[in-house]
């Protein structure tokens, strides 16, 4: 591709806001702490972007149960401005579910996370911990959700 292509790619793709939400979202966190803020949110985004998988696989794998429990465990010592980058996350995530490569069942448990994040970022500021109870209750709801993902599969 000529440079001159490039540009005008580049142009188009940033005067697209659908792909410009889901661009702004390929990097990993900017905060100390994050592997599985990462592995959760961001992993899912860049394969489903780059066709390596399809949005079900992506999110039933990087998403799966285990790694959103330890994301809950990592939360409390990643520094940062986590609502910002958050926002950045959601649009990627509705920009995908907008271009049909999220499946509508998907997009709902990706939801699921969103909502029991959202719930522990407001305890952590709060309390500036999550307790064990906490992350237990939040997880009951992901387990749920999961298994009604997969069963949907």
């Amino acid at each position: 591709m000529m440079r001159e292509e490039k540009i005008e790619l580049l142009r188009r793709v940033v005067r697209d806001t659908t792909l410009k939400n889901i661009i702004t979202a390929f990097r990993p966190p900017d905060f100390v702490v994050h592997y599985y803020l990462e592995t959760v949110f961001t992993k899912p985004i860049q394969w489903i972007s780059s066709g390596w998988s399809t949005g079900f696989e992506a999110v039933k794998g990087f998403m799966r149960p285990l790694n959103v429990e330890d994301m809950l465990k990592e939360l409390p010592f990643a520094v940062g401005n986590i609502p910002h980058w958050f926002e950045h996350i959601t649009d990627a995530y509705r920009s995908l579910w907008s271009l049909g490569l999220i499946d509508d069942h998907t997009y709902e448990y990706v939801n699921c996370i969103f909502n029991i994040f959202n719930e522990a970022l407001s305890e952590l500021g709060l309390t500036k911990t999550l307790s064990k109870y906490t992350i237990e209750r939040l997880m009951e709801r992901v387990r749920r959700s999961y298994e009604k993902l997969i069963s949907k599969s």
